[in-house]
Parts: C-alpha cells; sequence; structure tokens
C-alpha cells in the first residue's frame, strides 16, 4: 500500500517513539484491568467464603481463609493506589514511564496471586466453569504477558533505578 506524504503521522523517523509513548497508555489500562481481576477474585472468594460451609460452620470462619482473604484485599488496595497514582500523573501530562510500569508489574502480579488463591479457596470447584475463578486465573496470566511482560516491566524499573538507559 503507498500512501501519500499527508498520511504521515508525527515527523518521518519518530514511529518508534510515538509507539513507545502510547505504551505508557496502554500498559496503565493493563494494569487498570489487573487491578479489577483481583478485585473480583476478592469479592467471588469472600461471597463462596461466606457461603461454603464445613465441619457444621462457613469456610470463612477458618484463619487460613481469613488470612488469605487478608492478603488479597490489601494487594489489590495497594495494586489499585499504584494505578491512581499513575493515572493522575498521566493526566497531569507527567512523562511516568516508571511509575506507569510499576503500576503495571504490581498489578499483574497480584492479579495472579488473587487469582490463584481464589482457585485455592474454592477448592475443586476453583476449576469449575460453574464459578467464574477459573476463568479470573486465566485473564490475570495475560496481564504478565501483554503490554509488555513482567520481565520487561522489570527491565524498565532496574534500569531507571540503576541509572541506566
Amino acid at each position: 500500500v503507498k500512501l501519500t506524504k499527508d498520511a504521515l503521522v508525527g515527523n518521518k523517523g519518530d514511529g518508534f517513539k510515538i509507539c513507545m509513548s502510547m505504551l505508557d497508555n496502554t500498559r496503565l489500562s493493563s494494569a487498570a484491568r489487573a487491578v479489577g481481576v483481583a478485585r473480583a477474585c476478592k469479592e467471588h472468594s469472600v461471597r463462596y467464603a461466606n457461603e461454603r460451609e464445613q465441619f457444621g460452620q462457613p469456610i470463612a470462619s477458618f484463619q487460613m481463609i481469613q488470612e488469605q482473604i487478608a492478603e488479597m484485599y490489601v494487594e489489590e488496595e495497594a495494586a489499585r493506589l499504584l494505578v491512581h497514582r499513575a493515572a493522575v500523573n498521566r493526566d497531569k501530562g507527567v512523562k511516568n514511564t516508571i511509575e506507569v510500569s510499576c503500576a503495571k508489574f504490581y498489578a499483574a502480579e497480584v492479579a495472579v496471586r488473587a487469582a490463584n488463591t481464589a482457585v485455592k479457596i474454592f477448592g475443586s470447584y476453583g476449576f469449575s466453569s460453574e464459578y467464574p475463578v477459573e476463568r479470573f486465573y486465566r485473564d490475570a496470566k495475560s496481564f504478565q504477558i501483554v503490554e509488555g511482560t513482567s520481565n520487561i516491566q522489570k527491565m524498565i524499573i532496574a534500569r531507571n533505578a540503576l541509572g541506566l538507559k
């Protein structure tokens, strides 16, 4: 396909820079979706733990379940705050690639941990299509891959922390 010169987006030679600047937006969006998956895992786990009974009592009364729910709660909250801070600064026009990479990396990891925990809380039902946590597990894993893998995010963060380019 041949295009005319007026079809050029930006300046000649700036294509890579433009694409890379858009990655901050798409990574931030991915991070926000990962927080949503983590939240859904937590909410479904809380509901299930209150409904599911073992030994004549809801599994929510078991200390290990409470610990798992507490960890899901704290991690989701921390990921949400990282994403929120990055989004606020992005809206202000601040170039914040490192902040976005931190949010994307952490939110993806939190989503995977939350999904893994939800599957454990649900037991064998965690893999059943009768409950949404099996889908959340697949969805969560995708956030470690799309818009730059978790390893890429760590590389960006580390290079910044070490003062490397």
